[in-house]
């Protein structure tokens, strides 16, 4: 969905229940038109959307549903600034899908840290 438009993966290191991406946001999406002119910063729902394509990216769940589990927004991601953002993920299985753990950060900013469950909708 946003992959390749929002962010583009620059790198990955993928374990065997954790994984690390470094992607590079594009602040010229037209999200940022109204999300906001002149001083864009990434919504939540994004950083959300952004930890699940990346999940996907490493995992057998097509077309995942999720639910959250807990969410701590810490600072702001303001792509013409940060334009690397790092995610790391971090996993366990559960009932029919994933316990997915994701910490959002840059050198020694941390923007988010998010938890949620993946399930198969098939």
């Amino acid at each position: 969905m946003f992959q390749n438009s929002l962010f583009f993966v620059e790198k990955q290191e993928v374990g065997d229940d954790s994984a690390d991406f470094s992607i590079r946001l594009n602040p010229e999406h037209r999200i940022f038109e109204g999300h906001f002119p002149g001083d864009p910063i990434v919504p939540g729902v994004c950083i959300f959307q952004i930890a699940t394509e990346l999940f996907g990216l490493i995992t057998p769940v097509k077309n995942p549903i999720f639910s959250v589990k807990n969410a701590k927004f810490l600072n702001i991601i303001r792509p013409l600034k940060q334009r690397e953002v790092n995610y790391q993920l971090a996993w366990e299985p559960a009932e029919s899908g994933y316990v997915v753990k994701a910490s959002v950060s840059f050198e020694d900013t941390k923007f988010a840290k998010i938890s949620f469950k993946v399930c198969s909708n098939q």
